[in-house]
């Protein structure tokens, strides 16, 4: 029956098995949690007479194990048979009765407690070298659920961290965006001014000057909009539906037809699937990755970029592959770090933060996203999706 216990409900029923083997009215059956301390399940709690304890559990801290106090003397040893080691326990407890403490152990771990009583009868060593024996088929399962159920509250608390993460990240992006974008305004516009109102008045070193600040206050202004896209791909994104990746890929193309022309890229497709997503992050996924295809082309040959789709068991691979100049494997470490770049803004334009931005789309939709490239070979960037 233990075997079946997936949730606590079931714990009522597992309890009341091993109390009609050792002739017990009452009983409980305890856990320890992460730090250490006694859990009760609160199911249990009418068979605990005089506990008047309100919350979802009762708890036994593992501060009050100390000075061999309750359920540290019960853990020092196999098992116990005291009448009076009620009395010691933390927040009351059923009266005085002749009961059976034993430590459920695992691996030579404590891992949880069964405690037995009965008032009316003495146990003997048989009853006790019984409930030992339930104890060790208890212990693995116990064990494997208590495995189980903290990794989901530490899912559960990493999903927390990450949503409180990605709120204040929106909330720092538009903090920043607001504040700063007025006063860059102000200092390009001005800086502009004094240009042409002083232009015969200034040489031409003073000239350059100018437009090294002009063009500072504009790169810095693309910076902050880049950074609140990014904020915001996961707090301003759009409900899931069905997409076909085909149609998202065409969008992505034609946003980007002035590129193709000027650089007469060869653009080729296989079918695409349609998949569970946010159609306009994933053109935009498509229109980064293309983009960078034909961004970093090599200067001799016409760039090519061919897009394909695979299905790998439970999940469909997208591939974005081209011929340019390719990526070094001991920066792709790098590729995906926001503001990151591989090259200097005279070689080729950008902030840095498309391929963190695609990674941030990929990872709300479930995947990941890789890329495979040798320097001068050109690159492959996969993504995937669960099928």
């Amino acid at each position: 029956v233990f075997l079946t216990a997936s949730n606590e409900e079931m714990y009522a029923e597992v309890l009341s098995i091993i109390l009609k083997a050792m002739h017990s009215p009452h009983g409980s059956l305890g856990y320890l949690d992460e730090e250490g301390s006694l859990v009760v399940p609160s199911m249990m709690r009418h068979m605990w007479d005089k506990c008047q304890v309100q919350d979802k559990s009762i708890l036994f801290p593992r501060s009050t194990w100390g000075n061999g106090s309750w359920p540290q003397a019960i853990l020092e040893k196999k098992g116990n048979y005291s009448n009076s080691i009620s009395q010691s326990i933390p927040g009351g407890h059923i009266e005085a009765r002749r009961q059976i403490n034993m430590p459920i152990l695992f691996q030579g771990e404590v891992i949880g407690l069964i405690q037995i009583a009965n008032k009316e009868m003495d146990y003997s060593h048989d009853e006790f070298q019984l409930l030992e024996v339930i104890g060790s088929i208890i212990a693995p399962v116990l064990d494997a659920r208590l495995k189980r159920d903290r990794q989901e509250a530490a899912r559960q608390r990493a999903l927390a961290d990450l949503e409180r993460s990605n709120i204040e990240l929106e909330q720092f992006a538009h903090v920043v965006s607001h504040d700063l974008q007025e006063p860059l305004r102000t200092v390009s516009s001005f800086t502009q001014l004094l240009a042409k109102r002083y232009e015969r008045q200034l040489d031409e070193e003073a000239l350059e000057f100018i437009r090294y600040a002009v063009e500072g206050t504009q790169r810095m202004q693309q910076l902050i909009k880049d950074l609140l896209s990014y904020a915001r791909i996961t707090t301003r994104g759009n409900l899931f539906a069905l997409v076909d990746l085909s149609e998202a890929m065409g969008a992505a193309i034609a946003n980007l037809q002035s590129s193709i022309r000027e650089s007469s890229a060869v653009m080729t497709s296989d079918e695409l699937p349609s998949v569970k997503g946010d159609y306009g992050q994933l053109v935009q996924v498509f229109q980064n990755l293309i983009g960078n295809a034909i961004k970093f082309r090599k200067n001799d040959q016409t760039p090519r970029v061919h897009i394909s789709a695979e299905k790998t068991g439970l999940e469909w691979i997208i591939s974005v592959k081209d011929n340019g100049i390719g990526i070094d494997p001991q920066y792709f470490n790098r590729l995906f770090t926001i503001f990151q770049r591989l090259h200097g803004r005279q070689e080729y334009p950008g902030t840095g933060i498309g391929l963190a931005i695609c990674q941030r789309i990929v990872t709300r939709h479930g995947g990941r996203i890789w890329v495979e490239s040798a320097l001068g070979e050109g690159a492959t960037f996969h993504f995937s999706f669960v099928a």
